[in-house]
């Protein structure tokens, strides 16, 4: 809704949102693009335009604005984003083979960085480096911990 506001006040916006309107309903272009009209029946838009979206997927909204030139955008969910083709292309999902997951994909750094290489290394398993961190830490003052590292009264 954040570009709808920017659109009231830019008239470049405004013209992209008129032609996405006109996706929707022809009448709404006039009412649209009038101030004083669209001041008047803010109430009426925004029930148009939440019932239009409410009968489309995320996605077609999406492709609308596009193809409108409208500055929209929608966040994807997990399953979106490892088929969205952009991704793919750029090789930005990595698969590594987890101990306990199997193999799962991991995102690649979101940008590279000549001579500055990105490795992608599976999550660590739950409890797998607690000794280490632990040892590396110390014990609180007064308590001792054992190998697994478990505190114990000193």
């Amino acid at each position: 809704m954040l570009a709808w506001a920017e659109a009231q006040r830019n008239p470049s916006l405004a013209a992209r949102f008129k032609e996405l309107l006109r996706q929707m309903r022809d009448d709404l272009t006039e009412v649209y693009m009038d101030p004083v009209k669209r001041s008047e029946d803010n109430d009426l838009l925004t029930a148009i335009l939440y019932g239009w979206c409410s009968e489309r997927t995320q996605a077609e909204i999406f492709a609308a604005g596009v193809a409108a030139g409208a500055p929209i955008g929608y966040l994807p969910r997990l399953d979106e984003l490892l088929a969205w083709p952009g991704l793919a292309q750029k090789g930005f999902w990595r698969y590594v083979d987890h101990p306990d997951a199997g193999l799962r994909p991991y995102p690649a750094a979101p940008i590279t960085i000549e001579g500055a290489p990105f490795t992608v290394t599976r999550a660590p398993r739950l409890g797998e480096h607690t000794a280490e961190v632990l040892t590396e830490a110390g014990p609180p003052p007064g308590e001792a911990t054992d190998v697994a590292g478990t505190a114990s009264g000193a």
